[in-house]
């Protein structure tokens, strides 16, 4: 039986912000850095794809080695400012499905980016208090094991269900450790329950 679900966030509830270039773009003026929008993008993926925890310090120091820059950590800080006050539209369907379940299981959020950032994306957006917690890469970055773990404490797996967009930060980990797991997507899959859009979770849950 169901109880908790756990919800990725970006591109899930949240699409990524159609004006994040410009966002890049007014962070590098701002430090006269010599790179591109691509560069810090790009330096920030690998950095969470190469890490189990989101870190500020560790993070400023990697954009450092990787970009030949010298960043302080008020440079992260000014990034995740920015980044908060980029556009913010919901995915179809989301305020009416967040509040269908929420009367019925009790919804966790589960992001690889900072818990602060994604808490402040959330009450902006007004869907905060859907959620009982919301957990960050500052915590731990999907896919590893122990994300989950925090998002089902005190509850066997069975009773959590996992939605998420990207197949292998969501959806495959949270299978192997023994979550229900439901795919957001428009390819058909075998392996997993799949919807197009979370507006079909309401007549699913």
């Amino acid at each position: 039986m169901i109880k908790r679900i756990i919800f990725d966030i970006d591109d899930t509830l949240i699409l990524f912000p159609k004006n994040y270039i410009d966002g890049y773009n007014e962070v590098i003026k701002k430090y006269n850095l010599n790179i591109t929008y691509k560069d810090l993008y790009d330096t920030i993926d690998k950095y969470e794809s190469i890490s189990k925890k989101f870190d500020k310090k560790t993070l400023v120091d990697f954009i450092n080695q990787e970009l030949n820059t010298s960043l302080d950590i008020d440079f992260v800080d000014y990034f995740i400012k920015i980044y908060n006050n980029l556009d913010i539209t919901l995915n179809d369907g989301v305020i009416d499905t967040l509040e269908f379940l929420y009367k019925k299981y009790e919804l966790y959020a589960l992001s690889n980016w900072f818990t602060s950032s994604q808490v402040a994306r959330l009450k902006k957006c007004n869907i905060l208090k859907y959620f009982t917690k919301v957990y960050g890469g500052d915590f731990y970055v999907k896919p590893d094991k122990n994300a989950y773990l925090n998002c089902c404490s005190g509850l066997n797996f069975s009773s959590c269900l996992m939605i998420g967009d990207s197949f292998k930060a969501d959806i495959e980990p949270a299978l192997k450790l023994g979550l229900n797991v439901i795919w957001v997507t428009n390819d058909n899959s075998s392996i997993c329950k799949t919807v197009k859009n979370v507006l079909e979770l309401k007549n699913i849950l």
